[in-house]
């Protein structure tokens, strides 16, 4: 496992970005090396690329209630639309507590039966 995990960090460091950030030569390249490598066993693996429109940090918009809000784009994310209802929550989020009933809050609107 060392020896896999030295090569993929071989690959990054022989690119000029030295990493594998999406859509970079050392992404592209690891990307070759793990195809490469399940190509070794046909009998186990059937390996296809599926591409994937990226728009790395192009723009962003976000609208509530009507009302159209300042934001950035963020860094290595994948271009898509999102739309939902919009919650307050207090503090920030900042208490654990928080965390716990956004994510039943969110579990709820997907009609999941978590509880």
């Amino acid at each position: 496992m060392r020896k896999r995990a030295e090569t993929l960090q071989s690959i990054a460091y022989n690119t000029p970005g030295k990493n594998r950030v999406i859509g970079s030569q050392g992404h592209e390249d690891t990307v070759a090396y793990i195809q490469s490598e399940l190509a070794k066993f046909p009998d186990y693996y059937s390996v296809e690329l599926q591409g994937v429109p990226l728009l790395v940090g192009v723009s962003a918009n976000l609208t509530a209630n009507g009302k159209e809000i300042e934001v950035y784009s963020v860094t290595l994310a994948p271009s898509g639309s999102v739309s939902g209802p919009l919650v307050a929550i207090p503090n920030l989020g900042c208490e654990e507590v928080r965390y716990w009933l956004i994510y039943h809050f969110v579990e709820r609107i997907r009609g999941s039966n978590v509880c």
